[in-house]
Formats: C-alpha cells, structure tokens, sequence
C-alpha cells in the first residue's frame, strides 16, 4: 500500500448536525476546497477526473478510493464524546484530519497529510452526489480563458514573423517597391489583436496573403546569404505551417472544448482557417 495512504487520523467532530455514528457513514467524494479560485477549479476537476473517495463503513473499516477502485484499507474507531475519529492502519500513525463539519450529506474536513491536499479545507459530498455539470462548467471556462492565452501567443507568433521577413526584404532591397505595402499588412496584423477565433481566422488570410506575396522574395533575397538566409526561410516556412496546420495551443484546446461539447451538447468551436 503507498505510503499516503498509510496514516493515522484524529478527526475532531467541530460541528455536526445529526448523529456522527450514523452521518459518517458512506462513500464520500471530494467536490471542492476553500481557496482562491483557481486553486478551487483545478481541485474539483482533478477529484472528479480521479474518481477519489473515502469511505466509513459499519463495523469500523475505512476506504480510500481511486477511479472507483479501493486503494488503501483501515479500521476507524468513533471515540465515545462522539468528538473524534480514530483511523489507522497496521498501528501505524501518518498524519491526522480533523472534520470540520458534518451532516448527513455533506462533510468539510482539514488534514495535515498529502492526501486530499494536506492542510487545506476539502469538502465532500455522498458519493451519488452528480456534480458533472458544474465540473464540466469549470473545465469549460478554464478552456476559454486558455484560449485567450493562446490566441495572444499565436497573434504574436505571426506578427514576430512577419517582421522579421519584412526586415530581412528591406535590408536585402531597400529600394523594393512593395516595402510600404507589406509595412501597411505588418500594421493591420499587429493592430488585430484577436480575441475570438473569427478574427483569428481573419489573422491567418493575411497571413496568407503576405506569404504569397513575400515567399518569392526571399526565396531569391536568400541565395547567396546562407546563415541569415536559412534563418529567414525557416521563419516563412513556420508561417506557412500556421497557416496550412493552424496553431497548436488554439488547436489542441479547441478539441478538448469540442470533447465536451459533444458529451454535453453544447455548441461545437471551429479551429481558425482560411475559409
């Protein structure tokens, strides 16, 4: 049995509405924490995605569960104050938690050992308890806000480029008679700054519209200039990948909305394209 789940408990009953000999009984999972409120999401969809649980039972036996699978197995006793909660395994001590409240469909407890995030405030509910829309909800504003992110790392990504080619063009031809309209596309692209993926889309035909116009030049601009010239065409071919494969971070994000999308019948997100 791994270490972390090998302790010993006192678990002291702060407040309790109803019997805590039978409240405590059951299979109990975790749905939230007190903190911040990314602390807060990422901990109530890592316990959902986990399956974890634990479980008092009559008899005195103590269950820790993942993915619905028991990992680790004690014996508790409930002290005659009805106050506190023996849990050990093998007489062995590792740690304690202390119940903070309890009822009989609601548990918050607190414990100084890493399992269930050690000292914090975890609180649990019976195990039927369907908390799948409200996790689904949290994963779905925690893709939105990384695709914010993302959509700010790719604008930068094809501004960056687009720079770098205009500047290698007019060092190698200042005279180029298309600086100026490749200068004007430079500043349309930095001043759209996405923030959906329509614009986004909008973002890539630009793109697009400048590869075609510059490939040529630097195709010849780079001949007899190996070091800068590699550099440069590297840089033109990284654009041309965003432009037929899209952005990774916006990609890979948008399907793990979709995933949910389709489970849950929302709407569906389209990747940024050329169409």
């Amino acid at each position: 049995m791994k270490r972390f789940f090998l302790f010993a408990a006192i678990a002291t009953l702060s407040s309790c509405g109803s019997d805590p000999d039978k409240a405590i009984l059951g299979k109990w999972k975790p749905v939230d924490k007190y903190g911040s409120e990314e602390e807060k999401t990422a901990f109530t969809i890592m316990a959902y995605d986990r399956k974890e649980a634990i479980e008092f039972l009559e008899g005195g036996k103590f269950n820790v569960y993942r993915d619905d699978v028991i990992k680790g197995s004690a014996e508790y006793t409930l002290a005659s104050d009805g106050k506190s909660v023996v849990v050990q395994e093998g007489g062995r001590a590792g740690g304690s938690m202390k119940i903070v409240s309890l009822d009989n469909d609601k548990m918050e407890i607190v414990t100084d050992f890493s399992f269930m995030n050690g000292h914090d405030t975890v609180i649990f509910r019976k195990y039927d308890y369907d908390n799948k829309e409200e996790v689904y909800d949290l994963k779905k504003k925690a893709i939105e806000k990384e695709l914010t992110s993302e959509l700010s790392r790719f604008h930068k990504s094809v501004t960056d480029g687009v720079s770098s080619i205009i500047a290698f063009i007019q060092k190698k031809s200042p005279d180029n008679a298309q600086i100026k309209e490749l200068a004007d596309l430079r500043k349309s692209m930095i001043e759209t700054q996405p923030t959906g993926l329509d614009q986004a889309s909008g973002l890539l035909k630009s793109l697009n519209a400048f590869i075609q116009k510059t490939g040529p030049m630097v195709q010849e601009y780079s001949k007899n200039d190996y070091y800068e010239g590699y550099r440069v065409k590297s840089t033109l071919e990284n654009l041309q990948s965003l432009v037929s494969n899209g952005y990774y971070g916006l990609n890979s994000n948008i399907e793990a909305y979709n995933k949910l999308a389709k489970e849950m019948k929302w709407d569906e997100m389209k990747k940024p394209s050329l169409q």
